[in-house]
């Protein structure tokens, strides 16, 4: 019987250990739900639209809802990802999280003028759109960067997170970040070339000026064109030698190829259609205390907003569906902006 006593005491011991060692914060939502009654969803607003909230332990959901106020009181960052969340009453240490006061400085604050620097705006999250809270407010910081002009210039691709001048975007050149100017007006163009914007990048750079001579007296009896090649008019003349059956030569992307409503990027006889509608966050659906993005649906059993998946009607036969998982919009691509054979796996489990 004492033998007996003291096993059930050392297993109450055990459980009693294991309970209170159980870090809920560290858990995704699915599991935050498995882990119940240990741990709890605590379901708060985030700057940027997608993000679910955080896994804290029973006691500290329970005690957040009751003194819950209407009113923002603090603010908490994910240490890791960077998501930011309101806070509307005291919810202690979480581990992985740092709580911030609400933001209230401004560039005057900073006093950056009085210091001979310049004083720059930062977004506290990068997404579009954020939540208008007093949590997501942008961030004043003293900068010695200033209005640049740039003689020498060349275009970049993609996307990065250095922090440029007001007027200036962050691209990669290669695998070195720059920060690229968004008008002509910030660029002086050396002699023989001119500014032009690089549509779908927000950017613009220094191209050489062409001048076409178009002869209009030119005919195709007057001219011969290689295999291959056909007589017509063209951007130079009216009897241009224009390539036959070339893929690569083609008319311009037509944007009514995208399915309705969502975002079109012109890539030359390319392009992009985005699931994707920034200027509309009223469209969504509420989702487990928030709400969804432009044709997301709440899926319950996830717990989260997510996309339909590619099938076989979601674009036009001449290009191709793609998509990340569930949570991420999808995007039909023609094949000469992303050929089939470079996909990268991941893609795979939700491509058609």
């Amino acid at each position: 019987m004492i033998k007996c006593n003291i096993l059930l005491f050392l297993l109450f011991q055990f459980i009693k250990i294991i309970n209170t060692s159980y870090e809920c914060e560290s858990l995704n939502t699915d599991l935050c739900l498995s882990a119940y009654p240990n741990c709890l969803p605590l379901f708060l607003n985030s700057c940027c639209p997608g993000q679910m909230g955080v896994c804290s332990s029973m006691d500290k959901v329970v005690k957040y809802g009751i003194e819950k106020s209407k009113n923002v009181t603090g603010c908490i960052r994910n240490k890791l990802s960077g998501a930011v969340y309101e806070l509307h009453g005291p919810i202690g240490e979480i581990g992985g999280y740092e709580y911030f006061p609400i933001p209230n400085k401004t560039c005057d604050d900073l006093g950056c003028k009085n210091k001979g620097l310049e004083c720059l705006l930062e977004p506290i999250e990068k997404c579009q759109p954020i939540l208008k809270s007093a949590c997501c407010v942008s961030e004043p910081r003293c900068s010695q960067n200033s209005k640049l002009l740039l003689t020498n210039v060349t275009y970049g691709n993609g996307n990065c997170d250095s922090s440029c001048p007001e007027e200036f975007n962050c691209r990669f050149i290669g695998d070195e970040q720059r920060c690229i100017p968004s008008r002509c007006g910030l660029v002086e163009c050396p002699n023989g070339t001119e500014c032009l914007p690089l549509e779908g990048l927000d950017i613009v750079s220094c191209f050489k000026t062409i001048k076409p001579t178009e002869d209009q007296g030119l005919t195709c009896d007057q001219v011969k064109c290689p295999s291959q090649f056909y007589c017509g008019k063209g951007i130079f003349s009216n009897a241009d030698c224009i390539p036959l059956n070339i893929d690569l030569i083609g008319r311009e992307f037509d944007c009514r190829f995208c399915p309705t409503d969502w975002k079109c990027d012109k890539f030359g006889w390319g392009g992009l259609c985005i699931e994707w509608k920034p200027f509309s966050p009223g469209d969504g659906v509420p989702c487990l205390g928030g709400v969804c993005l432009f044709n997301q649906f709440c899926n319950t059993t996830s717990q989260q907003c997510e996309f339909p998946k590619c099938d076989d009607t979601t674009c036009h036969k001449e290009m191709s569906c793609i998509q990340y998982q569930p949570s991420h919009p999808r995007v039909c691509a023609t094949t000469n902006v992303i050929p089939f054979t470079s996909l990268p796996d991941s893609l795979v489990p939700y491509t058609k």
